[in-house]
């Protein structure tokens, strides 16, 4: 759910195949949404790394796990809001009116999803194999019954009204 951008192919290959590896949520394709994008270029004797109006200059020779924890650290604030609904995303967290939640990880994804795509709707074959790549088999009813309950989840913890509509393999966040 993050997109970065890089100054130097190898630099983009190394970290991409490190983060993959490492279950990090980000995309490289130009047609999947994003939350934010991180510029990543690589200097002479420094490693700058930029989100929105965040700037880090990491020193050179680092290691993958500084720079991951850099990445981590830059995240960690980042917020949305939905209809006074705060949704820290790569914290997992919901607040809303003094109550907050941690989501579990399939439940989160799928909120992000549905948060990410609001406006167009998604694809439930595309969320289900974002979620579960490996599966042999789609079984939908594993979505659904996960959409429901990440709903009952928001609804009964945070008394928010939190709603969707599915309609044949699309789903949209229904946001009033």
């Amino acid at each position: 759910m993050i997109k970065f951008h890089f100054n130097d192919d190898f630099l983009q290959q190394t970290v991409c195949n490190i983060l993959i590896s490492k279950n990090f949520l980000f995309t490289q394709e130009n047609n999947e949404k994003f939350f934010t994008i991180i510029h990543v270029s690589d200097e002479t004797s420094i490693l700058s790394i930029k989100m929105n109006n965040d700037i880090c200059r990491l020193q050179k020779p680092i290691n993958f796990e500084m720079f991951f924890q850099t990445i981590l650290n830059m995240l960690t604030n980042y917020k949305i809001s939905l209809n006074e609904m705060i949704f820290y995303p790569f914290k997992q967290k919901l607040f809303y009116k003094n109550k907050k939640i941690y989501l579990n990880d399939i439940h989160n994804k799928i909120f992000c999803y549905l948060y990410l795509y609001k406006d167009d709707g998604v694809d439930k074959y595309f969320i289900y194999e974002k979620i579960w790549p490996n599966d042999k088999e789609l079984f939908i009813n594993k979505l659904d019954s996960h959409l429901s309950n990440v709903k009952n989840e928001i609804q009964e913890n945070l008394n928010f009204n939190f709603d969707y509509s599915s309609k044949k393999k699309l789903i949209k966040l229904i946001t009033n």
